[in-house]
């Protein structure tokens, strides 16, 4: 037996725009977790400044870190707040790094 996906799961171009134009505005209403108290932390050690977002629970299990850096800012990075929600109520330590400007 055979998988046929739906049409809209078979096709990336139709994937790519549900997710630019539908997902983008109504992903907050399909998730139960709230969002982390993340502080903003600027991490020096390199040549430039490095900004991010952090969130840590108590004795966390593991650090998961995401990342980007073409447009936009943290702030408008929902793919990133939707694995910061999941990793954060699953007891992981977040990082969100903003990489833009660096190259």
């Amino acid at each position: 037996m055979l998988f046929s996906p739906p049409l809209f799961l078979s096709n990336g171009l139709l994937m790519t725009l549900y997710a630019a134009f539908r997902s983008s505005k109504t992903w907050e209403k399909t998730l139960r977790e709230t969002e982390p108290k993340y502080q903003k932390v600027v991490f020096t050690e390199g040549e430039v400044p490095l900004f991010a977002w952090m969130a840590i629970p108590e004795n966390p299990k593991g650090t998961i870190i995401g990342t980007y850096g073409i447009t936009g800012s943290l702030d408008n990075q929902w793919f990133l707040k939707i694995l910061g929600r999941k990793a954060y109520h699953q007891n992981y330590a977040v990082i969100l790094f903003d990489w833009r400007a660096h190259g």
